[in-house]
């Protein structure tokens, strides 16, 4: 992720890690921010979790443009 445009700045990175850390059982260190932080996918076992992670992915392609 840090090699793709926005996302390649640090702040950035920060941003959807906290934003990813707002969803129950999602607990990712901001150390991890520049490595390859992952979660359990069983944390998105409900409506609402799940509609929360698609809410962040759509933010992060918005930001990219896309």
């Amino acid at each position: 992720m840090k090699n793709r445009p926005v996302f390649d700045q640090e702040d950035k990175r920060l941003e959807l890690l906290n934003k990813l850390n707002t969803i129950p059982g999602v607990a990712i260190p901001q150390e991890r921010v520049s490595a390859r932080p992952n979660f359990p996918l069983a944390v998105l076992n409900t409506e609402t979790e799940l509609q929360k992670f698609m809410d962040i992915f759509d933010w992060y392609w918005k930001e990219q443009g896309l």
